[in-house]
């Protein structure tokens, strides 16, 4: 490319239904909602956490269209697993552990206070 970035370094998403900015009830959040975002990424370890980020934050907010685009892909069962219901498993299990370690929590009636 003209700019010396390499083809391989670029990705898009379409986002605008899943990740809106304005109402996409009105001309004039719709035309928000089009939009383009550069975000700049050192190399594609981190691009491709971003992404998958993304993903998981889609299939928590509009989760019917976005396993539609999982299912979509084709990808093997294993991968699907690793990548996406291993990573929302373990979000109930972090708060979870946030949480105690913020609130305590009772064992057989005695109060394990947090740390203050």
């Amino acid at each position: 490319m003209e700019t010396g970035i390499s083809a391989d370094r670029l990705r898009s998403a379409g986002r605008g239904q899943s990740s809106p900015v304005a109402d996409n009830g009105t001309d004039e959040g719709r035309a928000k909602n089009r939009r383009v975002e550069f975000v700049k990424i050192n190399n594609s370890s981190k691009m491709e956490i971003i992404e998958r980020i993304e993903r998981i934050k889609s299939i928590l907010l509009s989760p019917k269209t976005e396993w539609q685009t999982v299912e979509a892909e084709n990808a093997p069962h294993m991968k699907v697993f690793t990548t996406y219901v291993v990573p929302l498993a373990l979000i109930p299990a972090i708060a979870a552990f946030v949480g105690y370690g913020l609130t305590g929590y009772s064992v057989f009636g005695v109060h394990v206070h947090s740390v203050s």
